[in-house]
């Protein structure tokens, strides 16, 4: 939908489909180095405890926080193209409009939900910054805890963004 009165229009959305990408395939690379982080440490620890008799004593701790990093971000990305699992029996049984309302307040709840995990994720990051696991002394929970944050943020840009797409479209 061009509009020939404002030039910007298309150079904005543009940009805005640009910065989805970035942020999708910054999101995608780190999902794939937690993953791979996450299958190397658990095959080492996995190795060590049945053939070595000796096991990293950061292995595990290092491991689900890998899963925790993967977890999150990797659901922050499914927001973009929403592809969540739902109920959309919803949209089949009732008029457009109502369905068009209930649209509109399923986007409020998420973006105040991701919101809410953001906000409450900055602290769990202030909070855990002098705490450290117990398996490996040297790093914060905190880092665990910033999982929250970009997760947060990820899914506040994409929630957002579609819902300015979807509502404000014409």
């Amino acid at each position: 939908m061009k509009d020939s009165k404002d030039p910007t229009a298309v150079e904005n959305k543009g940009f805005l489909n640009k910065l989805e990408d970035i942020i999708y395939n910054v999101g995608e690379n780190i999902c794939m180095v937690f993953m791979l982080l996450m299958v190397v440490i658990v095959c080492m620890t996995v190795f060590g405890r049945f053939v070595l008799n000796k096991t990293p004593a950061w292995g595990d701790e290092i491991a689900i926080a890998c899963m925790i990093w993967f977890g999150l971000v990797s659901s922050s990305l499914a927001e973009r193209d929403d592809r969540h699992i739902r109920v959309s029996i919803v949209d089949k049984i009732y008029p457009k409009k109502l369905v068009r309302i209930f649209h509109i307040i399923f986007y409020i709840l998420k973006i105040a939900f991701g919101a809410i995990i953001t906000y409450q994720s900055i602290r769990l990051v202030i909070f855990n910054k002098r705490v450290f696991m117990t398996g490996a002394p040297k790093v914060s929970e905190a880092w665990v805890s910033l999982a929250g944050v970009v997760m947060g943020a990820i899914m506040l840009f994409y929630l957002i963004t579609r819902f300015k797409k979807e509502v404000f479209k014409k």
